[in-house]
């Protein structure tokens, strides 16, 4: 009995490594995806006519302009923790600080006042929510997928 026992708990233990092996696996492969998708969408570069500079209008995603947003957009793996190979904290997406303003980022995602500039720009989102369709949904629906395929196939 004993011996059927700890062969149970190796194969459980086994599937369990092969899971969250699949679970890492999915999760980096659609966040790099989002990540791809991000910069896609923000690399529209700005055009220039003469003097004139055309940029994003309120609403779009902006334009590649210096190309300080488009290089800052990533996202944030897990730290394994000594020999425990424990995963500590979650992933999560950032923007490197590429600005000397770092409220950049963000006031072109939410809108802001420029009081040095004297003018207000209004959102143009890009990391949220794009086309009136949320950017999070979206890659939790694909993200689901990903694991639910994943794991069938182990």
């Amino acid at each position: 009995m004993k011996g059927l026992e700890s062969q149970v708990n190796r194969v459980v233990e086994e599937v369990s490594r092969e899971v969250k092996k699949a679970c890492i696996q999915s999760l980096n492969q659609v966040l790099n995806k989002t990540v791809a998708d991000i910069k896609e969408d923000i690399s529209v570069p700005v055009v220039r006519i003469g003097g004139n500079v055309i940029r994003s209008q309120p609403g779009e995603p902006p334009r590649k302009d210096t190309g300080k947003l488009h290089k800052g957009v990533g996202f944030e793996r897990p730290r394994l923790s000594g020999n425990s190979k424990v995963i500590s904290g979650l992933y999560s997406f950032r923007l490197m600080d590429t600005f000397l303003d770092s409220n950049v980022p963000a006031g072109l995602e939410f809108g802001m006042s420029r009081s040095n500039w004297g003018v207000k720009v209004l959102p143009r989102p890009y990391f949220f929510k794009v086309n009136g369709q949320s950017r999070m949904k979206k890659t939790r629906d694909r993200l689901i997928s990903e694991l639910l395929d994943r794991i069938k196939s182990i």
